[in-house]
């Protein structure tokens, strides 16, 4: 899931460098809306595996819930920092 992330802030620094402005944020809005629904599409499946297999691994329903607690903590530090670094980027983006 991070491959495509790191791809898309790849994909925008390259393309602020090699189109002109006027098409620039046409393809970067274009390519916001791909990967926003590649990324939901990526988080969904992920999502539903990681529920099977916690459904097979634990037989309590507050053991299940305290397994997907801790793996939701590790996913929002992650979603944090690539908001961040998003930002950072399109601040930077703005300066040029």
């Amino acid at each position: 899931m991070f491959k495509y992330g790191a791809l898309f802030i790849f994909a925008i620094v390259v393309l602020a460098f090699a189109i002109p402005d006027p098409f620039y944020s046409v393809i970067c809005f274009g390519l916001q809306i791909g990967i926003g629904l590649k990324g939901n599409q990526l988080y969904y499946n992920y999502v539903r595996k990681e529920v099977e297999s916690v459904m097979f691994a634990y037989d309590e329903q507050e053991q299940r819930i305290e397994h997907l607690e801790k793996k939701k903590k590790r996913n929002l530090i992650a979603g944090i920092t690539l908001f961040i670094i998003f930002q950072a980027l399109a601040v930077c983006g703005s300066l040029w």
